[in-house]
C-alpha cells in the first residue's frame, strides 16, 4: 500500500460510511506522510486531519480501523543513491565502505 493507496481508502470508507462529496474528504484528512520506519515502527505514516469536529471524530475512526490493517507504507529514502548502494529487503539502503589502507 503507497501513501496514495491509503487516502483513497480514507475517502472511500468516510463516503461510505459518513456520507459527503470525495473531495471534501479528501481535503479534511489531507495528505498521507510516510515515514522512516527506524523511527517509528508501529506504523510508518501520518495524516494531520483539519475539518470539523465531526469530520476529525470520523477520520480518527477511520485512521484506527485502517492502521491496524495497514500499518506500513513504504519508507522515504532517507538520501540520495549512491553508486555502490545496496537496497536491503527491509527497505533501507546499505552504504558500501571503503577500508582505510
Amino acid at each position: 500500500m503507497t501513501t496514495g493507496d491509503i487516502e483513497d481508502l480514507f475517502v472511500t470508507l468516510l463516503v461510505g460510511v459518513a456520507g459527503g462529496s470525495d473531495a471534501s474528504w479528501r481535503k479534511a484528512v489531507g495528505p498521507v506522510t510516510a515515514l522512516p520506519v527506524v523511527f517509528h515502527p508501529r506504523s510508518n505514516w501520518s495524516i494531520a486531519p483539519q475539518g470539523s469536529a465531526r469530520q476529525i471524530e470520523a477520520i480518527e475512526k477511520a485512521e484506527a480501523i485502517i492502521r491496524q490493517e495497514h500499518p506500513y507504507v513504504p519508507s522515504p529514502v532517507s538520501g540520495p543513491r549512491r553508486r555502490g548502494d545496496r537496497r536491503l529487503p527491509s527497505g533501507g539502503l546499505r552504504r558500501r565502505t571503503c577500508a582505510a589502507s
